[in-house]
């Protein structure tokens, strides 16, 4: 409870009731009928309290009038009313501050729910993200591959093509050797021809 409802008036107006009741007029009686308060602050109206009682008594022992008599009885009604009264304000301003603590509280958890399935769908979007990556790491490593074992074949080719080209050119040098050669001999049978019609 809050501190606020241990008044003056509240104390005064419970520790007459209890009086009423013909109970004991305890700190610890007027802090449950009050409900709250600390026991400092009941204690020190109590003992406020019991000094107007004594004096009243003393007041009653002298003869005092019954229309001042009633006078305090109007007034003990009016502090508890107004006690009362002074506890349902408390009670709502109270009621007020939880209502407002709890509409804090709920927009609070819808702020912490909003960003945790923010946080999820991030969480989601970085693991395809990463699952892409691992994608395309793979088919990289593969084209690698395909593009070594092309340069491989391309290696090959070349290998052959300059087989080739050596080739080739051993079959011109021998086609060139031979065309020496028939030259060489035409030249002989022209000259042995010659030499048989001299003769």
């Amino acid at each position: 409870m809050s501190e606020t409802i241990a008044t003056k008036q509240a104390v005064f107006a419970a520790a007459d009731q209890l009086e009423a009741n013909g109970q004991a007029q305890t700190v610890a009686a007027v802090t449950d009928l009050i409900k709250g308060g600390s026991a400092t602050t009941v204690g020190a109206h109590l003992k406020e309290w019991k000094a107007e009682q004594a004096l009243r008594k003393t007041a009653m022992e002298l003869a005092v009038p019954a229309e001042i008599e009633a006078v305090f009885a109007e007034l003990r009604g009016r502090v508890w009313s107004v006690a009362k009264m002074e506890g349902q304000r408390t009670a709502d301003i109270v009621t007020q501050q939880l209502k407002t603590a709890e509409k804090k509280l709920g927009q609070a958890a819808f702020d912490v729910q909003q960003q945790d399935t923010a946080l999820k769908e991030r969480a989601d979007q970085l693991e395809r993200e990463r699952t892409e990556r691992i994608a395309l790491e793979k088919r990289v490593n593969e084209l690698d591959r395909e593009t070594a074992v092309l340069r491989e074949k391309i290696s090959g080719q070349d290998r052959d093509i300059q087989r080739l080209e050596a080739a080739v050119a051993d079959a011109k040098a021998q086609r060139d050797d031979m065309k020496s050669e028939r030259d060489r001999v035409r030249q002989e049978v022209a000259q042995l021809r010659s030499g048989s019609a001299a003769a």
